[in-house]
């Protein structure tokens, strides 16, 4: 709040006074003071009043104070003397505090000086808030440098194990492929010889080479994406035709499940082809998987102008909300009494939404626990595409 003070029709503005006295002439002589400037110096106004402020300031700032009040009366030109440390009787005790000075000249209607205006501020409070500001910015820069820290640490750890896991991914492709053609020799083999425990072993070892080659393709490709070099080679052609292929495979080797297509018009895109089908087979087999008293999954394929989306949907077990978003990330797996058992890395669906966000397209699902989940994902189509390439050229 600010004060104003007028003698001789000229006003002076104090701001924000905590303490000020009004001082005449050259010898200072106290006119008037506040209540707390009173306070300050450790007596009333009325003891004061028509006294020399130099004899009542506190002996170890006398001089300074002296000194100052001649030049303003001199020269007749503010003075600031900010943040001073000063000894004064508070309550019968010598306190410590630091105070901001501010002198002004008293001046008459033709600028003559009459006295001074002595204001007194308190600004401990403002230091300490300053100091433990300060405080604070440098324990949270340290806060900072220590995350920082920790987390260059956390990536280097997390290179080193992508990189061994695209390392030992390749190492383990090379003995698969040579189990995988031994496999094809035996069955080859085995179709002249009529024995059906061994035809039976033999299909249980070409589904388990199967699963291995697509579970090392997944880290192959994991790891091929965290360093940059997964590409996405489009080309065009028909997803529902692509959807279609992959349903026939799974149903020639998925006796607990039937999985069908509904029916749906010709979708053209212009995409990879292969990432692509890596997703939906990627979705059919969760779908599988985490529905094991169900048996039946179903894809749908709508168009919406200029945009696809495939919905995968099953019957099983269902997420909690909190999982839904959660789930696409890398290695994040739904930990419960249902999926115990249920093998896996966490890396197909994490895999699955970063080919399909390189496509520009978009991965989610909804899902009610007990009563089974809908995997979404959507795709550009050709129409949209070419709108993009004509936009882009004009």
């Amino acid at each position: 709040m600010d004060k104003h003070v007028s003698s001789s029709g000229r006003t002076i503005k104090l701001s924000v006074p905590v303490a000020f006295v009004l001082l005449s002439g050259p010898e200072n002589k106290i006119i008037f003071a506040s209540q707390s400037m009173a306070e300050w110096l450790g007596t009333t106004p009325g003891d004061i009043i028509n006294q020399s402020a130099i004899d009542l300031f506190p002996k170890h700032i006398k001089r300074n104070i002296n000194n100052i009040l001649k030049t303003v009366y001199k020269h007749k030109r503010a003075y600031q003397a900010p943040e001073n440390p000063v000894n004064t009787f508070q309550e019968g005790r010598l306190q410590p505090g630091c105070y901001n000075f501010s002198f002004e000249p008293y001046l008459d209607g033709v600028g003559n000086i009459l006295g001074i205006f002595a204001v007194i501020t308190d600004v401990a409070g403002n230091i300490l808030a300053r100091q433990r500001e300060q405080q604070l910015e440098t324990e949270l820069h340290a806060l900072y440098s220590h995350l920082e820290a920790e987390q260059k640490e956390k990536k280097e750890r997390k290179w080193q194990k992508d990189d061994f896991i695209g390392v030992a991914s390749h190492e383990l492709k090379t003995p698969l492929t040579s189990l995988t053609a031994l496999v094809h020799v035996l069955d080859k083999k085995l179709r002249n010889y009529n024995d059906p425990q061994m035809s039976g072993l033999l299909e249980i070892a070409k589904a388990q080479v199967k699963k291995m080659n697509i579970l090392i393709n997944k880290f192959l490709s994991v790891s091929m994406l965290e360093s940059g070099k997964l590409f996405i080679e489009k080309s065009h052609f028909i997803l529902d035709q692509l959807i279609d292929d992959i349903i026939a495979e799974f149903n020639l080797t998925v006796v607990s499940h039937k999985l069908e297509l509904a029916p749906c018009d010709k979708i053209a895109v212009f995409a990879d082809r292969e990432k692509i089908g890596s997703v939906i087979s990627n979705l059919l087999a969760n779908a599988i998987k985490y529905s094991p008293r169900a048996n039946s999954v179903v894809v749908t394929c709508r168009n919406f102008y200029d945009y696809v989306m495939v919905s995968v949907k099953d019957n099983g077990i269902g997420l909690e909300k909190q999982h839904s978003d959660k789930i696409f990330d890398r290695y994040y797996r739904v930990k419960s009494d249902e999926t115990r058992h249920i093998s896996g890395f966490g890396i197909g669906l994490y895999l699955s939404a970063e080919i399909i966000g390189a496509h520009s397209g978009k991965i989610w699902v909804d899902s009610d626990p007990g009563h089974g989940s809908t995997f979404h994902f959507t795709l550009p189509t050709m129409f949209s595409d070419d709108k993009a390439v004509i936009s882009n050229a004009t």
